[in-house]
């Protein structure tokens, strides 16, 4: 993952900018460039029974306008030393769809958008459909990522012997240690062991019994983890559970300011079923998530 060439989702309703903000503190003192983009949208400018041509065009002008003026002034408001901010104002109605029509792994490295939370079963929002189908890792951004105590955590699935999931693993793990140096922040790794609630309450499974089995037996994985990536062994840690309630648990133990992890992209009726850990690590936790798709 490279963090030299960022697109931003700028947001209008919030006061903060924490898209904004978010990516300058992933490129601080770099020469990167941030592409910031405002949507805009009027469903009365395309409705010829509403209004006639020449006044729907003065309006999607004017809009496009306001947008711009706002979003220079954002811009203005929120710059780093050697950082570019590019503004653009874009005429949409599917905030993703134009994204993924115009976002290329080739053009950008990451995409930052503030997070929302309003899913429920028939309407999936912006901040899911990006995390399934957006060609470029997205970080949806719900807090500063430069503030103490400085921690970031890779959430991977240890002991896969699947070759796509273990590159997936690498590469979380890569842009974990990337941003936790960009930042100045701990490196910490969450590997859930999946066992049901269900298992747990009934006393079918001894969760303690089955993280020490599945630690001796990734002893020799763990230890070269540590070593690749300069970790004191406690920084690595196998927990048993469903995996999205054992990484929203270590987040928040540990006050992680980002959670790195992969997530499989799933869509359609099996997607809103089942969804994906990515997708419910982002609906349960208040961390900053960036998902990792095994395609981008």
């Amino acid at each position: 993952m490279k963090l030299t060439n960022i697109f931003v989702v700028a947001d209008r309703d919030d006061p903060q900018q924490l898209a904004l903000r978010a990516a300058l503190d992933l490129v601080r003192g770099s020469n990167a460039v941030i592409h910031l983009v405002g949507f805009v949208h009027d469903a009365a400018a395309e409705q010829a029974k509403l209004m006639s041509a020449t006044t729907a065009r003065r309006l999607k002008a004017a809009l496009i306008k306001d947008r711009e003026t706002w979003l220079d002034a954002a811009a203005a408001r929120h710059t780093a030393v050697g950082v570019t901010i590019q503004t653009q104002a874009v005429w949409a109605k599917d905030i993703n769809a134009w994204v993924n029509e115009h976002v290329t792994l080739q053009e950008y490295g990451l995409l930052v958008k503030a997070g929302h939370r309003s899913e429920n079963f028939v309407y999936t929002p912006t901040d899911w459909r990006l995390f399934r189908e957006c060609k470029v890792p997205v970080l949806i951004a719900r807090e500063r990522l430069r503030r103490k105590p400085a921690r970031v955590m890779a959430a991977v699935d240890l002991g896969s012997d699947q070759s796509v999931q273990r590159a997936l693993n690498k590469r979380v793990l890569d842009s974990a240690a990337l941003i936790a140096q960009q930042i100045g922040a701990e490196l910490h790794i969450i590997s859930a062991i999946p066992v049901s609630v269900l298992a747990q309450d009934m006393d079918l499974i001894d969760g303690r019994a089955l993280e020490a089995r599945v630690r001796r037996k990734l002893a020799s994985e763990t230890a070269a983890l540590a070593a690749q990536y300069g970790l004191p062994p406690n920084h690595i840690k196998l927990r048993a559970g469903p995996p999205e309630r054992v990484i929203d648990g270590a987040a928040s133990k540990l006050k992680a300011a980002l959670v790195v992890m992969g997530t499989i992209g799933r869509k359609g009726l099996k997607g809103k079923l089942l969804g994906n850990t990515a997708e419910k690590v982002l609906h349960g936790n208040r961390s900053n998530v960036l998902a990792l798709r095994p395609d981008n």
